[in-house]
């Protein structure tokens, strides 16, 4: 997929990409829910599903305020 590729290609120069860790929870629990499956299942599924060397972070909100604090310029945030 292009989308994983480019995001490969920015580990490679140095990115760091983290993944909410509230925001699965709620969206996968939601997604089991309408689907009437397990949420636990579902939640491990898309953890499983993560990238290598993309973080799960407790909260994206206070990921990205302390990568701020410690020098990032730029920040792209998407719901």
């Amino acid at each position: 997929m292009p989308v994983i590729q480019g995001i490969k290609d920015m580990q490679k120069r140095g990115a760091m990409f983290c993944v909410c860790h509230l925001a699965m929870a709620v969206y996968s629990g939601a997604i089991a829910e309408k689907m009437v499956l397990d949420p636990k299942i579902v939640y491990q599924e898309w953890v499983d599903a993560v990238e290598p060397g993309i973080q799960i972070v407790p909260s994206g909100v206070w990921a990205l305020g302390r990568a701020q604090e410690n020098g990032c310029g730029y920040v792209f945030a998407s719901n």
